[in-house]
C-alpha cells in the first residue's frame, strides 16, 4: 500500500470515528423542538421535544456502532470498504427516516441539536466512504501504439 492510499484509509477511519461519536451523541439530544401556546389561555405555554433515546434509539445506536466498526476496520483491514459504504448508506437512511417520521406538528417545529448531530454524522460516514474510493496519486502510464 503506497503512502497516498494509506493516508486515505487513515482519513477515512478518522472520519468514521468522528461520525460514530456524533451519531452516538444524537441519540441523547433533542431531535425536534416545538414551542406552542395553549388555546385555553395566554399565560400557558409549553415546549415539546422529541429525543431519540425515547423514540428511535435502536437505529441510531446501530448506526453509531456500524460507523465505529467501519472506523476500526479501516485502520486494520482493507476489506473495511464494505463497512464504510454500509455505514454511510444505513446512517443516511436513518436520517431520512427521522426526517419523514415526525411530520411537523405546526409550523414552529425546529430541528434540535440531536438532529444536527445526526446530519453531521451521516455526512461524516459518506465522506469516509468516498475517501477510500478516490483516485490514486500514482497513475499507470498510457501505452503508446
Amino acid at each position: 500500500m503506497d503512502l497516498s492510499n494509506r493516508r486515505r484509509w487513515i482519513a477515512s477511519a478518522v472520519l468514521s470515528l468522528l461520525a460514530a461519536g456524533s451519531l452516538a451523541l444524537a441519540a441523547f439530544l433533542p431531535l425536534y423542538v416545538s414551542a406552542d401556546t395553549s388555546e385555553f389561555g395566554v399565560d400557558v405555554s409549553f415546549t415539546v421535544t422529541v429525543i431519540g433515546w425515547q423514540s428511535t434509539v435502536y437505529p441510531q445506536v446501530f448506526g453509531a456502532a456500524l460507523a465505529l466498526a467501519a472506523g476500526v476496520l479501516a485502520f486494520r483491514w482493507k476489506g473495511g470498504r464494505l463497512f464504510l459504504v454500509a455505514s454511510g448508506a444505513f446512517n443516511l437512511g436513518v436520517m431520512w427516516m427521522l426526517l419523514t417520521l415526525y411530520p411537523p406538528l405546526r409550523a414552529e417545529v425546529d430541528l434540535g441539536p440531536g438532529f444536527w448531530c445526526l446530519i453531521g454524522g451521516a455526512l461524516f460516514t459518506l465522506l469516509a466512504a468516498l475517501a477510500v474510493f478516490g483516485r490514486s496519486a500514482k497513475r499507470e502510464p498510457i501505452a503508446g501504439p
